[in-house]
């Protein structure tokens, strides 16, 4: 597992103390140093491999925004504040996420996610893959995290055969007979792998269409799932015809 190099950057002792323990959770964070003085912290980034830097704003002598902006697009930013005034800014230099204070630790792994899924589209090694017209794309990915329980567990996209949802949760069953109950909501998980040959076929179930064994007007058939998957009638037209396609 690849493992991002991050530094928090805060002038509250407190602060610094939550996300240090935070980033301790996360396996694949691994924190470097602490700064309460940003220019120090400058020093430092701009001196060492750092892939993460969660950043507060408001801080003496050099604020967050004046860092980020002397930073090059290679070091990913997470703005941690106790102030709105800044969302749009943040987004305007490319920070990954913009968290308020008091940060909880889902909305943490949220950005954090983010920002490994960041450094995985923008890494391989530099190596790209075009498209149909010929534009650039990064790399697949071979897996991603979700959140189950109170930890972080890495899921082979490939191993999945279909992902049901349930309010605020999904079970993400496997090819090999096992499945994972995770925190995220369907939504968020079509919109997580809808570049990697998956399919909403119905408001409660996504597809891996390299384990589909058999369609009907009515269901799916899945290779080593027992379940038939029903198609919803609003999906129908768009799932026959990503099949026949195929």
């Amino acid at each position: 597992m690849n493992q991002l190099s991050c530094v928090i950057v805060d002038d509250e002792p407190r602060a610094i103390e939550l996300l240090k323990d935070y980033v301790a959770q996360v396996p694949f964070l691994s924190l470097n140093s602490t700064f309460r003085d940003p220019v120090e912290a400058l020093l430092k980034i701009k001196t060492e491999d750092i892939d993460l830097v969660f950043l507060d704003i408001n801080m003496p002598n050099l604020t967050g925004v004046q860092l980020k902006q002397s930073l090059t697009d290679s070091t990913m930013v997470v703005f941690c504040t106790a102030y709105t005034d800044f969302a749009v800014k943040s987004y305007e230099l490319n920070a990954v996420d913009y968290l308020l204070k008091p940060i909880n630790f889902d909305r943490f792994v949220k950005a954090a996610i983010k920002a490994y899924d960041q450094s995985q589209k923008k890494g391989n090694g530099g190596v790209f893959i075009t498209e149909n017209d010929g534009s650039p794309k990064t790399k697949e990915r071979d897996t991603f995290f979700v959140k189950t329980g109170f930890t972080l567990t890495q899921v082979a996209i490939g191993n999945i055969s279909v992902i049901e949802g349930m309010g605020n949760y999904v079970t993400i069953f496997l090819v090999d007979d096992g499945k994972e109950v995770a925190l995220s909501s369907l939504k968020d998980m079509e919109s997580e792998l809808s570049r990697q040959n998956f399919i909403r076929v119905h408001k409660s179930y996504i597809v891996n269409l390299k384990h589909v064994l058999r369609v009907s007007s009515s269901h799916v058939e899945l290779r080593n799932f027992q379940k038939k998957i029903p198609i919803g009638s609003s999906y129908r037209s768009a799932v026959l015809q990503l099949i026949s396609e195929k």
